[in-house]
């Protein structure tokens, strides 16, 4: 029997496939998706690298907006909820040279929560913002010195007639 974290990645790849190829090409795994957190990890590879050897400002990016995404992307296609969602602001501050597979770590998901509840409950759309930071997979344990710290609004809006 596949772990849920399996499960959750494979649909994740498969969705990005057809949704989001260039996150595809990333390679991205879900490490955690809970109530409290969600963790997703990008591994440093030939397609996640720039040319000093660390892991390009893209593949940053698109870490960052999948730990912050990965909730509402779960209730759309695997939940059926009626929501579709856009990134409206992305504040990202870089600390170090990410020369590791970097995990991306979203630890306000009572928010999220709350925001998506209030979108479902009263309909129209709704804008919210949150950060997070991401760290060296050989930091991740400690969440010592971050690589990066970002902040990102995203507007929901529920879909439903």
């Amino acid at each position: 029997m596949m772990s849920s974290g399996l499960k959750r990645t494979l649909l994740l790849r498969a969705i990005s496939s057809l949704k989001v190829p260039l996150l595809f090409t990333c390679s991205p795994r879900i490490e955690k998706l809970d109530e409290l957190s969600s963790v997703a990890v990008i591994p440093l590879r030939f397609m996640t690298k720039n040319h000093v050897g660390s892991m390009y400002f893209g593949a940053l990016a698109m870490g960052a907006e999948l730990s912050v995404a990965m909730p509402i992307v779960f209730d759309i296609f695997q939940d059926k909820k009626p929501l579709t969602f856009l990134f409206t602001e992305f504040h990202c501050e870089f600390l170090k040279k990410a020369k590791e597979d970097i995990y991306f770590v979203f630890d306000e998901m009572p928010a999220m929560n709350k925001l998506k509840a209030e979108v479902l409950e009263k309909g129209g759309a709704q804008s919210g913002y949150f950060s997070g930071a991401a760290y060296l997979k050989s930091n991740y344990a400690t969440k010592k010195d971050p690589v990066i710290k970002f902040r990102i609004g995203v507007n929901l809006k529920n879909t439903k007639k």
